[in-house]
């Protein structure tokens, strides 16, 4: 018998007119349906409030029945700058989540809205050239492209944007995980494309050992990223525990590598986890798992 899980988020950030961006993430799984929304000041990327919402999150469906679906803001993250290193209060403010999935929403979220302020500072014709060294050192060896000086150029040169017509819609994202299980042997195939970026990390694990790992960069902002695709080997040997996730994700991160990558190599940890923990705690929910 194959068991399957699919899982999808879409992640898009508008424009709302008013100096602000929102950041809105669908999330589906075949137990779960729920949206995060974030509200941003332009000029700051704080969380907006409490005139409005500045940030909810709302459940239509879960696997702890209808009765838990909900509706509810976040108040504790107005003020707070949704940003590189924002984890922290995300986790806090969220700790009450019993799905465990409302926190990976919301920074997805927040990984958007910082995707899509190239647009932002064009449109609202910010000058950043006086932060320039403190966003090169957010940038500088966080990936292949940011590794080099003419990476590092790159950011006062948006070429890549010029093939772009931007309205309301300042970015968008769709991401995927596809699992099969069958025995021992899972296959795992986890993906994005992006308004930049579309790639995909491809895992078969025996017993929980991952056997064999490749990546494929499909479309990039340069011709340098192309050459990150190697560091999907590097997963070969890796084994599934509860901190693989931050475990699987450092093996892709680096100079030579895409920061992309990583974030895939997490989701991969993460969906295996999540599904041997569902397959553990709701058996009743096996009619689901079975292609």
């Amino acid at each position: 018998m194959i068991e399957s899980l699919n899982r999808f988020w879409q992640v898009s950030v508008y424009d709302q007119k008013n100096g602000m961006s929102e950041s809105r993430t669908h999330y589906l799984d075949p137990w779960c349906e729920m949206m995060t929304s974030i509200f941003i000041s332009n000029s700051d990327y704080k969380v907006e409030g409490p005139t409005i919402e500045g940030a909810t999150i709302e459940v239509m469906r879960n696997f702890l029945g209808k009765e838990n679906n909900c509706k509810k803001s976040l108040d504790s993250l107005i003020g707070t700058c949704a940003y590189k290193g924002v984890a922290k209060r995300v986790l806090q403010a969220t700790a009450g989540g019993d799905t465990g999935l409302w926190a990976g929403m919301l920074l997805e979220g927040v990984k958007a809205l910082r995707q899509s302020r190239l647009f932002v500072w064009e449109r609202e014709g910010f000058d950043f050239t006086p932060y320039l060294p403190l966003i090169e050192n957010d940038f500088r060896d966080s990936c292949i492209r940011f590794s080099t000086p003419e990476g590092m150029q790159s950011i006062l040169n948006l070429s890549h944007l010029l093939e772009h017509t931007r309205g309301d819609l300042l970015f968008s994202r769709y991401q995927y995980c596809f699992l099969q299980s069958q025995n021992l042997r899972q296959l795992v195939t986890v993906g994005l494309a992006d308004s930049f970026h579309e790639m995909t990390l491809n895992l078969e694990l025996i017993d929980t050992k991952i056997t064999s790992s490749s990546t494929k960069i499909i479309r990039a902002p340069q011709e340098i990223c192309f050459e990150a695709e190697h560091k999907g080997n590097n997963l070969k040997g890796k084994k599934l525990s509860a901190a693989a996730a931050n475990e699987w994700a450092r093996e892709l991160r680096g100079s030579d590598s895409c920061t992309h990558l990583a974030d895939l190599a997490r989701e991969a940890a993460s969906s295996l986890n999540y599904w041997y923990i569902q397959k553990k705690n709701n058996s009743v929910h096996q009619n689901f798992l079975v292609a």
